[in-house]
């Protein structure tokens, strides 16, 4: 409803500061006895009855409420201040931590590049392995083979009994033959 108001061209409206009150300070009151309050009391309204002592009070209170907010806004420029270099070295920082993590992010993704390549080789290495086993497997499975076709002929079969002669001569022979050869080595002319 009040917005009805204030859209009114044939209003105008101001604001003007006033004391609506005196509250006296109880702390520094409590040791008083209740005639001295009463008395205190009589005193004050004896002086806000003097229209001129009620405005040099009116004054006084606006005064001392301008310098309490003047102090109020130094403070809060100070503040701010300091806020707002807070503020700009935490921008650096920022800053400075945003580049350590693109720097951080360009790594991990090298590493990253680095992982896969080497897993790619890894595999490689892997196939080619698994393909040089799979070729020695079938070479001595194909020996294997060739070996017990050779035991099993009939060639093997029939030459036993040579095998067998030669292995009782071979330390004879051997022997003779290391004879030959010392004896050839003293026969040359040094």
């Amino acid at each position: 409803m009040w917005r009805k108001f204030l859209i009114r061209d044939d209003l105008t409206f101001g604001t003007a500061f006033a004391v609506q009150g005196v509250k006296l300070g109880a702390f520094d009151r409590a040791p008083m006895s209740l005639s001295d309050r009463a008395a205190e009391l009589a005193a004050t309204a004896k002086l806000f009855a003097d229209p001129r002592e009620r405005e040099a009070f009116r004054e006084r209170a606006f005064k001392t409420m301008w310098r309490d907010l003047e102090d109020a806004r130094r403070a809060a420029a100070h503040s701010l201040t300091e806020m707002t270099q807070s503020l700009a070295s935490s921008r650096i920082e920022l800053q400075d931590l945003y580049g350590q993590q693109q720097a951080l992010i360009q790594e991990r993704d090298a590493l990253n590049a680095e992982r896969t390549a080497l897993v790619t080789e890894a595999q490689l290495v892997a196939r080619q392995h698994e393909a040089v086993v799979r070729t020695l497997v079938a070479q001595h499975d194909a020996a294997r083979e060739a070996l017990q076709a050779v035991l099993t002929s009939t060639s093997w079969y029939v030459t036993k009994p040579l095998r067998w002669l030669r292995r009782r001569l071979e330390p004879h022979v051997a022997l003779s033959c290391i004879f030959a050869h010392s004896h050839r080595a003293e026969s040359l002319p040094p």
